[in-house]
């Protein structure tokens, strides 16, 4: 059996790859295939980051790595965001999704840029056993709207701020 960490840029990513993708997501996020791709088309930039692991050459879990501009009580950062998280159906449970987190984290501290996630509270003990942490706040908005699910951080430590704006979704 054979495991492979695939990553290609959105600027380059091909009309197969996506399809690979768009299943994936499918089987969390169900919208026709073209409703899909335009998301991804206007929420994910040309040197964002599909990253695809793969078992003997089939796709099994999928995320996007993406340029996110937070600003936190008044303070812009540029970060890295990580989004889409999924498993294909069939190979949940196998450790995949920690896999692919964990190959993520190393790509955000290799560019040297701060990472961020949004999740709801579900997930909040999976991505801090990987290395994430919360960010509270007490108001948040994504793409100018109200946000009110978690925000976590690739950090150290937790903390908390009065206001979080993130810039796009992803």
């Amino acid at each position: 059996m054979s495991e492979e960490l695939y990553q290609v840029r959105q600027g380059d990513v091909s009309e197969e790859t996506l399809k690979e993708i768009i299943s994936l997501k499918n089987q969390y996020w169900v919208h026709p295939y073209e409703s899909q791709k335009k998301w991804i088309e206007e929420n994910l930039c040309d040197d964002d980051i599909h990253l695809l692991l793969r078992i003997d050459q089939i796709s099994v879990a999928y995320l996007s790595i993406c340029h996110v501009k937070i600003t936190v009580d008044g303070t812009p950062c540029d970060m890295l965001g990580i989004g889409n998280v999924c498993v294909g159906r069939d190979f949940a449970g196998k450790g995949l999704g920690r896999a692919i987190v964990l190959a993520a984290n190393r790509i955000i501290m290799d560019k040297g840029h701060p990472g961020a996630l949004l999740c709801h509270d579900a997930l909040v003990g999976f991505y801090g056993r990987l290395g994430w942490k919360l960010l509270t706040y007490d108001t948040a908005t994504l793409a100018g709207r109200a946000y009110e699910d978690n925000v976590m951080l690739l950090q150290d430590s937790e903390q908390h701020a009065i206001s979080v704006d993130i810039n796009k979704n992803f």
